[in-house]
């Protein structure tokens, strides 16, 4: 009983019948769903590998890796040997989104590019409420990862980074109102202050100033390899 007390059973949900989907908080779409249960079971049977989704309303009082890590253990995600494991976990309670990676993958999915992953194909769909896309996105990003590295091929379609669609105002792509813009700005500059506006421009482009940075965003790492995101 005092150990009981002192060391308290973990929280851990059970997996599915299907096993690599898990939706508690109901934010995945039945064909979602069905897409990484398929995609899933082919990885599985070519490359041993197992890569699991999860969404999670709290982690019961755990920090997320603690928690992804648990679940990963205890589901037996992934090959026992080659310990190739993925788990995917969203979390709408706690605002936050970790993929945690078993040994035998850290090589292919490093934590940095498992950051860029959220960064790019799941948080700016998340942040706008649409957490079906930006899971299977992610998903998809992790799995031709997975496929890459096992030199297998899967029947997958291609994450796309949000925002990407090539039509914009007026019907008009993108890179069209840059030119016109950036067209208007020099037509002005070289009539009203005679070109003094591009001399600048070029003279902080060339001038070796400024700081460099790095990726941003929150993140953190834990367990075999992972990396969070909150949002």
């Amino acid at each position: 009983m005092l150990w009981s007390t002192l060391h308290p059973v973990l929280a851990i949900p059970q997996p599915t019948s299907s096993f690599y989907v898990r939706d508690d908080e109901g934010l995945l779409s039945p064909e979602t769903e069905d897409t990484i249960v398929r995609i899933s079971v082919e990885l599985a049977r070519q490359t041993k590998a197992q890569v699991v989704v999860l969404t999670t309303p709290d982690f019961e009082g755990m920090d997320s890796s603690e928690y992804t890590l648990s679940v990963l253990r205890d589901w037996g995600i992934g090959d026992p040997t080659l310990n190739n494991g993925v788990l995917i976990l969203l979390s709408l309670g706690e605002g936050l989104s970790r993929i945690e990676v078993g040994y035998g993958l850290e090589g292919a999915l490093p934590d940095s590019l498992l950051g860029r992953i959220q960064d790019d194909y799941m948080l700016p769909y998340y942040n706008d409420g649409d957490f079906d896309e930006g899971m299977i996105n992610g998903y998809m990003a992790i799995v031709e990862r997975i496929a890459s590295e096992y030199e297998v091929t899967l029947n997958t379609t291609a994450p796309v980074v949000y925002g990407t669609q090539p039509e914009t105002l007026f019907g008009w792509p993108e890179w069209v109102w840059i030119v016109i813009i950036v067209g208007i700005v020099l037509v002005l500059d070289l009539r009203f202050l005679n070109g003094n506006l591009l001399s600048l421009v070029f003279r902080i482009a060339f001038s070796g100033g400024g700081r460099s940075g790095g990726f941003g965003g929150f993140g953190g790492s834990g367990g075999g390899g992972g990396a969070s995101r909150r949002f």
